[in-house]
């Protein structure tokens, strides 16, 4: 699921009829299980900024999806945001580099900034129809989000101040040969903006003029 901030250990999830959090290490060392608690379901997960917790999000037996925070020394996971509150797809998990809010959709379908704990949830000003968060800055002042053009064969990234509300424009992802390219997506940027990736698909075909047929 993720790569640990200091790259030593992977959140991984062991299939099964019990499924249960596993931390790989990318090095020597054992694998070690963490408990599942009252989950029955992971969906997906990632890291805390401070490397010592991890976040999730998964269901209880007849409840809704939510988001639980786990430490990786024991115990089990915790829910830190109410039922029905889900991730924002392409794998994305924005939480604040302090660890308090995280970028999410909540049960009405609209993405708002959730405290990881107690508190109320907050719309993200400026975020436009369809656009959705894609990391903080390392300051936590600012949020990429990003925005697919209709046919997602370009997609638009803008840094939204999270404060006052201001967008700014910063990159139109475009792949250099256009040709055939469709459906432009999961784009990833470093946290000090220096770089950025994105995927996207290529379709192209050829025409043949047969000759001769009777």
């Amino acid at each position: 699921m993720a790569l640990s901030p200091d790259a030593k250990w992977v959140l991984s999830v062991q299939q099964g009829d019990k499924p249960r959090p596993v931390l790989l290490p990318t090095g020597a060392g054992q694998a070690r299980t963490l408990s599942q608690g009252a989950l029955r379901e992971y969906q997906d997960g990632s890291w805390m900024p401070d490397g010592e917790r991890v976040l999730f999000l998964g269901s209880e037996q007849g409840h809704a999806s939510r988001f639980y925070v786990q430490s990786i020394d024991g115990g089990d996971p915790s829910p830190v945001t109410p039922e029905g509150v889900t991730g924002l797809g392409f794998g994305a998990h924005t939480v604040s580099p302090d660890g308090k809010l995280l970028a999410a959709r909540g049960p009405d379908g609209k993405i708002s900034l959730w405290p990881l704990g107690s508190g109320i949830n907050r719309p993200i000003a400026s975020l436009l129809e369809g656009e959705f968060p894609v990391r903080w800055s390392a300051d936590g002042r600012v949020l990429y989000c990003a925005l697919p053009a209709p046919g997602r064969r370009s997609l638009e990234l803008s840094k939204i101040d999270v404060q006052a509300g201001k967008r700014t424009v910063w990159k139109k992802l475009v792949p250099a040969d256009a040709v055939g390219a469709t459906r432009i997506g999961n784009p990833l940027v470093a946290a000090d903006g220096g770089t950025y990736a994105y995927t996207y698909g290529s379709h192209v075909s050829n025409l043949y003029l047969v000759k001769g047929l009777r």
